[in-house]
Formats: structure tokens, sequence, C-alpha cells
């Protein structure tokens, strides 16, 4: 449901990485949850980071609480790189691509388009008819 450009792995060998930083909500899940999968030719690969770089090399960084730097900063790093940021809550500041949010007791999630797009990434529509907003700033 999401596309990245052309070009983005050296190699078809090379890992697809997820990255999970600062604090780490799924305790093991997602690395289980990836195992013997593939992203086309490219094996998933999970990290646990403390702080995100711009030369991290994750093409999804999903954002905990952060024990050495800020949502802010972690966002800025990536910032016009081909990653898909997912963060658990977000202020008008603090966006990623995907927010998760909490709504009438349910997990849902929001879609900035604005920040894919600066981030070169293309999301399916398929994907925006499920989010319970689309933010195009």
């Amino acid at each position: 449901f999401v596309h990245w450009p052309p070009g983005e792995f050296a190699s078809p060998d090379v890992p697809f990485r997820i990255c999970v930083v600062g604090d780490d909500p799924f305790r093991g899940f997602l690395a289980d949850a990836v195992v013997g999968r593939r992203f086309g030719t490219h094996a998933f690969e999970v990290l646990r980071l403390d702080a995100l770089t711009a030369d991290a090399g994750c093409q999804i960084a999903f954002i905990g609480q952060l024990p050495v730097q800020t949502t802010r900063q972690a966002l800025a790093a990536v910032d016009g790189k081909p990653v898909l940021t997912v963060v658990d809550s977000a202020t008008p500041d603090e966006q990623g691509i995907v927010q998760f949010v909490i709504r009438q007791g349910r997990v849902g999630f929001e879609i900035n388009i604005a920040a894919a797009a600066r981030n070169h990434l293309t999301i399916s529509s398929k994907l925006l008819s499920l989010a319970l907003k689309v933010n195009s700033r």
C-alpha cells in the first residue's frame, strides 16, 4: 500500500528495515510477525534504535517515546528521505506520515500525504480510504 521510489535499494538482497525508535511497544511481536516474509526480494529486518538518524537505513520508522531526542528531531532527521514515519501520537508540529490515534476507544490512523510526498513515498488510495483522516499539510 506504500510505494518507495525506484532505486531505494542498492541491490535485491538488501533488507527492508523496519526501525523501532525509542520505547518498543511491540515487545518482540513485530520481529516475530515478519520472520520469513519479504518485501519483493527484500527480507524484513527489525532494528531497535535509541535515536533516528538520516543514515540509519530505515524504510519504516516507528517513533515511540524517545530517550535521547524529541519526536520533532527524529522526524527532521529523515525529512526528505524515503522513510515512512509512524508515530503513536502527534501534535501539529510532530506529525509523521502515519499517526495512530484513539477515537471512541478504538485505534485508527491518520495519514499526512504532504509528509509522504516530501519523503518521496506514494500511498495507495486503498490505504488512504481506510484512514480516519487524510492531512495535506
